[in-house]
Formats: C-alpha cells, sequence, structure tokens
C-alpha cells in the first residue's frame, strides 16, 4: 500500500505540472483531473483513492485494523480490478496476540502504529533502474520488491 501511494504521489507530480501548462487547467478544475483515474492509469500506475492514501493510513490512532487499514485496502481494491481479492485474508490485528482481548487489539494498534511509522519515513518510488529509491540516512530495505512488480515509474 505505501508503494503503491508513493508512486501514485509521484505521478500525481508529473500529471499535476503537466496539465498546469493546458489553458484553463487550474484550481477545481486541476485538481478534478487529478482525482481522475484514467490520467495514472495511462501512466501504468495504480490510482490511489482518498481513503487509501498514506497520510489518512498514518494518521490513524485507535483501532487502526478497521477504521484505517481495511478501509484502505478495500478501496484499493475497489479501484484497481488487478488487485481484486488480494487483500481478503489479511487481519492486521492478528499481530496483537491470539484472540480478540482488548489487551490483544491494544497491541496491536501499538505494533501497527511503529510499522505505518516505519513505512512513513521510508521512500518507496521506483529509481532509475527499476527499484525502490532509498530516503537518504536509511538503510537498504530488507524485502523484495517483486509484489509490486506492475507498478513502474512514469
Amino acid at each position: 500500500m505505501k508503494r503503491a501511494n508513493d508512486e501514485f504521489e509521484a505521478a500525481r507530480e508529473r500529471i499535476r505540472e503537466h496539465a498546469e501548462t493546458l489553458p484553463g487547467m487550474t484550481g477545481e478544475r486541476l485538481e478534478g483531473c487529478l482525482e481522475r483515474p484514467s490520467p495514472y492509469s495511462e501512466r501504468g500506475v495504480l490510482f490511489v483513492p482518498q481513503e487509501a492514501r498514506w497520510a489518512r493510513t498514518a494518521s490513524g490512532t485507535h483501532n487502526i485494523n478497521e477504521t484505517r487499514l481495511r478501509p484502505a485496502l478495500q478501496a484499493l481494491e475497489g479501484q484497481n480490478a488487478k488487485l481484486r481479492g488480494l487483500f481478503n485474508q489479511l487481519d492486521f490485528n492478528r499481530i496483537g496476540g491470539s484472540g480478540a482481548t482488548a489487551g490483544a487489539a491494544k497491541l496491536a494498534d501499538q505494533r501497527l502504529k511503529l510499522l505505518i511509522a516505519h513505512f512513513g519515513r521510508v521512500r518507496l518510488r521506483t529509481g532509475r533502474r527499476g527499484h525502490p529509491a532509498r530516503a537518504s540516512g536509511t538503510s537498504d530495505l530488507p524485502w523484495s520488491t517483486t509484489t509490486t512488480e506492475g507498478l513502474r515509474s512514469v
């Protein structure tokens, strides 16, 4: 989700820069253009609806799985046919331990906040060589990027 958002934000800036050169493309008209999926899909980038944008996800403080992550993933799936069904089995509350106790939910929220904060510090846009670009001051990314193969820089 973070990678999709970072690619989306990079494409959004390029679309904005291009659109601003067109006559009459300002204000609400420009914002409306930036919220349409077609300019992103034309560039091979997943459209990230507002409910799935990283800033909204990162602003969660309580019941993060139900109020931020699940709605964000559902919105991302709903907007991008190639993702449909991909996130159905995810349950981020399980990182709090077993059971549906209040303590497990609280622990899940604490861990999710830390995980989201960590990913928020890492820039996951595709670099010039097709690999995620490193943010300054971060270490090499310890995970594979093959699961985001369909995302590419435009």
